[in-house]
């Protein structure tokens, strides 16, 4: 036989209810008992419920986490790329600017080595003239040296002739 507090209302104290007088009153055990299953059967679906959509929330998150990440790999290796592209476009430009300026370079030498040359050219020639020249005037001066000694010598020689009587042997 089981005892069971029935709490009172407002204002009354509980009331304790046995077996028998549940069955006096007619009342049935069992039929309370399947409701409580059915209640708590209903509790348990909506449990299971709420964990199923709490579990498609959880998943739909985490999906779209994922979506997130993948697009901003894709983004990061999108940008990563087109940085490569540039610095290798950048990379090439230069390789072919010095390339361009080497060979400007390497021309405006062979230009000036050139004109270097033709000017030693021209140097060497008046320099040669200059001293074919300076040879020249230095033959004509001593030769003119020459002939102005040649001439005072013999003006000397005459005026000795003049003072020596004849006949004396010098």
């Amino acid at each position: 036989m089981s005892t069971v507090i029935v709490p009172g209302q407002a204002g009354t104290s509980p009331t304790v209810v046995t077996d028998d007088d549940d069955k006096r009153r007619g009342h049935d055990h069992g039929a309370d008992r399947r409701i409580e299953r059915q209640i708590a059967e209903v509790e348990a679906r909506s449990l299971v419920e709420t964990a199923k959509n709490a579990a498609a929330s959880i998943l739909e998150s985490a999906k779209n986490a994922a979506a997130t990440q993948i697009q901003e790999a894709k983004d990061a290796a999108a940008t990563q790329i087109l940085v490569q592209t540039k610095a290798d476009a950048l990379t090439l430009s230069a390789s072919q600017n010095t390339a361009t300026t080497n060979a400007l370079v390497n021309q405006r030498f062979a230009e000036t080595d050139a004109a270097m040359a033709e000017c030693c050219c021209e140097i060497k020639s008046l320099v040669k003239e200059d001293g074919e020249k300076t040879r020249d005037l230095v033959s004509s001066i001593q030769a003119s040296n020459l002939a102005v000694d040649l001439v005072d010598a013999k003006t000397e020689i005459a005026f000795l002739k003049t003072r020596v009587p004849s006949g004396t042997v010098v």
